[in-house]
């Protein structure tokens, strides 16, 4: 019959530590080479990315190129996307700081 464990008993010295042998081998030897996830081959013959290996259509381009565009009409959607947002840095908000800052600037 195996004892059993209940919550009453945890502070008990009567439960019951598995004892283990600290002389005993790992059955199976860990490769110092191998790694934790098995991609490391992948990553390791990976090599650097050529300009040829993300070709743009009938064009030899840099990697990540965004312009000068090849065709009017992508420039002109640039520009429109480029319209419809702004940057923090195109803007002087100086002025929407020391209202922010101002304890009585902003009320509700």
């Amino acid at each position: 019959m195996t004892a059993r464990l209940s919550w009453d008993d945890y502070d008990n010295d009567r439960i019951a530590q598995k004892k283990y042998d600290e002389n005993v081998a790992p059955k199976e030897s860990i490769d110092e080479n191998s790694g934790a996830t098995g991609l490391e081959e992948l990553s390791m013959g990976a090599a650097r990315i050529r300009v040829d290996d993300k070709r743009i259509i009938n064009c030899r381009a840099d990697l990540n190129q965004l312009v000068p565009f090849k065709y009017k009409w992508a420039w002109d959607k640039y520009i429109a996307a480029c319209a419809n947002h702004w940057m923090p840095n195109e803007i002087n908000m100086a002025a929407d700081i020391a209202l922010w800052k101002d304890p009585h600037g902003l009320t509700e």
